[in-house]
């Protein structure tokens, strides 16, 4: 502190009451435009950036507003969505559901007992549920394109595997139950 007391002694001249000269008013404005300049451009910069911010809540609130409102809805257990199939293919689907379904009506009859009956169609249907669920995968990737031969193949072969699971269950009954196994007659163990 005594160092500045001791130049404002020795310079008290220049400390008196007289107005600063012109030259003086010149470059304080000019340091003054300077620091406003910096000023103006640090709160553009500033601007730009709410600005930008803002552009981007905005874009992605949009975007996700418009996401949610026009998504297709997903179909419900009540909601069927009908596939045309050209005339051949859908008579060769029929044909391998048709069998399907009659293999299904078999093991009632093969069946000593309804229990029994009851056990190897919830098995079967463990297994057809697996098979569908792919089967409706296909589906829907053959409806985006239903020109595609390699669905058709997939369409036809994942039914066919649905009559050789249900055939299969069959056979394995008609042989546990026709005496081939005459110590066991008991519930078929999958």
């Amino acid at each position: 502190m005594l160092q500045l007391e001791d130049k404002i002694r020795k310079h008290a001249d220049k400390f008196n009451e007289r107005e600063p000269s012109a030259e003086h008013f010149s470059r304080f404005y000019k340091r003054l435009e300077e620091q406003a300049a910096r000023r103006r451009i640090i709160n553009r910069k500033k601007a730009f950036s709410y600005a930008a911010t803002a552009l981007a809540l905005l874009s992605a609130s949009y975007f996700t507003y418009y996401v949610l409102s026009n998504r297709p809805a997903q179909p419900s257990s009540s909601q069927v969505t009908r596939i045309v199939f050209s005339e051949e293919l859908s008579e060769v689907l029929d044909y391998y559901e048709a069998v399907s379904k009659l293999k299904e009506d078999e093991i009632e009859q093969l069946a000593p007992s309804p229990e029994e009956a009851a056990t190897i169609r919830k098995h079967a249907a463990r297994q057809m549920e697996n098979i569908d669920a792919s089967l409706a995968q296909i589906e829907k990737e053959y409806m985006k394109d239903p020109g595609n031969e390699q669905f058709r193949a997939l369409l036809v072969n994942t039914k066919r595997k649905k009559l050789e699971v249900m055939d299969q269950i069959t056979r394995q009954m008609e042989i546990s139950y026709s005496g081939y196994h005459a110590g066991n007659k008991s519930t078929i163990r999958f």
